[in-house]
């Protein structure tokens, strides 16, 4: 449970990251 747990918020992590990095794509834009 605590590794799937884990896993869980390293996916977030990157999905955050992954986020932010568009984010700061799209204001580069404007």
């Amino acid at each position: 449970m605590k590794t799937y747990v884990k896993k869980f918020i390293e996916e977030l992590k990157e999905s955050m990251k992954h986020y932010g990095e568009s984010i700061i794509k799209i204001k580069s834009n404007l």
